[in-house]
């Protein structure tokens, strides 16, 4: 939602060094649970070797992790600072003079902050993973939650295998609240062609013009994701749903058009299709044109806006508008001919 502020605002600039510096500000974390039956299984130096490499395999294999705060981090940090070289020691002092540490401090009333790293009772551990998007190097995306979750997932044999985890957070919230939002909105959008393709035979009564009528929508959802991959407009909550939208508006250049052809056929049935294609472009092709123009008049004004997403949306719709016109004037018409020209055309032979 920080992308969707304008670039040279102080909220966003200083939220995005922030980010860069210290990670976003909705982090993974992932709970270790001991063995029921090992009440010093933190405290065992191999263990949590075990775990601090595991923490540095991925930190190295991710651009966007940015820190991890977690016990096994704090006894390298500690042990740097005692030898001056990090790491986990050999034996167990360390871990236990820092684990005395953070209970005095729960004591002091920073409990809700230091559970994350070690429980009361020293059976469970969090790693709190920090992370911003690498590769854009903007604020955390999907995208970067995603790619953090795969490294996380393909690194979990490190760690030991009789422990128990949990990955949780709102950095694993994004990646499924993603993949829901995709996939509903994938089916919306072919139930939205299915409805337009159904109420184009039942008004057609032909399954062939009912075909024709989606050419230029396809061609107008298609134009769009096109048009958003070489523009860099992100697929989000805001612009996913220009889709449906474009189905909707899109629909009907190619209704004015397949309703002034059927009319010319129906009232002169000898006139070549070529013919009747030509008089329906002169016939039709004006106010399709009028119309679109209008509407696309209306909606780029919304490109002005100061919110972003109301900019993408204008933005997207106008642009979906112009592909379904110049789809309709120039496209159907050619698949029309072409497609009754191969349906006529005798069979030659093998």
């Amino acid at each position: 939602y920080m992308s969707y502020f304008p670039k040279q605002d102080p909220l966003f600039v200083d939220s995005l060094e922030i980010a860069r510096t210290m990670g976003g500000l909705d982090p993974f974390r992932i709970t270790l649970k001991a063995p029921e039956k090992d009440p010093g299984y933190f405290f065992r130096p191999e263990v949590i070797k075990q775990i601090h490499d595991f923490e540095l395999a991925i930190k190295r294999e991710s651009r966007d992790i940015v820190h991890i705060l977690s016990f096994p981090s704090y006894i390298s940090f500690m042990q740097r600072i005692y030898t001056g070289t990090p790491g986990i020691p050999e034996r167990s002092g360390l871990l236990n003079l820092l684990y005395r540490y953070i209970s005095v401090l729960k004591e002091g009333g920073y409990s809700s902050q230091l559970n994350q790293i070690i429980s009361s009772d020293g059976k469970e551990i969090t790693l709190v993973i920090r992370y911003y998007d690498g590769k854009q190097q903007g604020f955390q995306t999907g995208e970067s939650s995603q790619r953090v979750l795969s490294v996380l997932e393909k690194n979990l044999p490190l760690l030991p295998e009789d422990l128990s985890y949990r990955i949780w957070g709102s950095g694993i919230q994004i990646v499924l609240l993603n993949e829901i939002i995709t996939r509903d909105q994938r089916t919306s959008t072919y139930i939205a062609f299915l409805l337009v393709l159904l109420s184009a035979l039942i008004f057609f009564r032909s399954l062939k013009f009912g075909l024709y009528s989606i050419v230029p929508i396809l061609a107008g959802v298609m134009g769009n994701y096109i048009f958003m991959f070489l523009s860099g407009i992100p697929l989000d909550l805001v612009t996913l749903g220009f889709g449906s939208i474009t189905l909707g508006v899109g629909i009907d250049d190619a209704l004015h058009f397949l309703i002034k052809l059927k009319s010319i056929k129906k009232k002169e049935p000898e006139k070549p299709l070529r013919d009747a294609l030509k008089k329906t472009l002169l016939e039709t092709g004006r106010p399709i044109i009028l119309t679109s123009l209008a509407l696309m008049a209306g909606l780029i004004i919304l490109t002005f806006a100061s919110y972003i997403p109301i900019r993408y949306f204008g933005l997207l719709i106008s642009f979906a508008l112009l592909n379904t016109l110049l789809a309709t004037l120039f496209l159907l018409p050619a698949v029309i001919l072409f497609l009754e020209k191969r349906r006529v055309s005798p069979r030659t032979a093998p």
